[in-house]
């Protein structure tokens, strides 16, 4: 379904195609799955400890198992892209170091390419990364002539 709606043309992209309700094959055990590593903020019952720190262990194993340091550890040379959303343009910024990090744990063969294609929800990440970046580090993003001079992603206001 990602590479369907990947081949579509900006404008005609929809988050609801990815919804729950798309996928026949989705049982209750698979969500169930998928809430146990969310480790919510505001469960319905209290969780168990170990609930809470699942998503971090998981992250940590990751990191570990794939090699992720290494990729992420390297020099972050920041691009800026510019996608057309349903609310108009919106720029994220992405870099090598960020493809090959990503790669590692979600398609270890795509590691060793920089073209950007084919992991599965990449653009999406490099919005978190963009802010992460921004607020954890020194870094100034590119503007739309790749110089540094942007502060914070486009339509983010930092908390003080």
């Amino acid at each position: 379904v990602y590479n369907a709606i990947y081949r579509l043309p900006p404008n005609q992209r929809r988050n609801t195609d990815l919804e729950d309700e798309k996928f026949t094959g989705i049982t209750q055990e698979i969500k169930d799955w998928r809430n146990n590593v969310e480790a919510p903020l505001n469960p319905p019952d209290p969780p168990e400890q170990e609930a809470l720190l699942a998503p971090s262990d998981s992250a940590g194993f990751y990191w570990i198992a794939r090699g992720m340091g290494r990729h992420a550890d390297a020099p972050h040379v920041l691009e800026a892209r510019v996608v057309e959303s349903n609310l108009g343009p919106k720029t994220y910024y992405r870099s090598p170091a960020f493809w090959k990090a990503s790669a590692a744990v979600n398609s270890p063969r795509a590691v060793s390419r920089i073209d950007y294609s084919g992991l599965n929800g990449f653009d999406s990440r490099c919005c978190a990364y963009g802010v992460a970046v921004a607020v954890l580090s020194e870094l100034s993003l590119p503007d739309g002539n790749g110089q540094p001079t942007v502060m914070y992603p486009t339509d983010f206001t930092p908390r003080r």
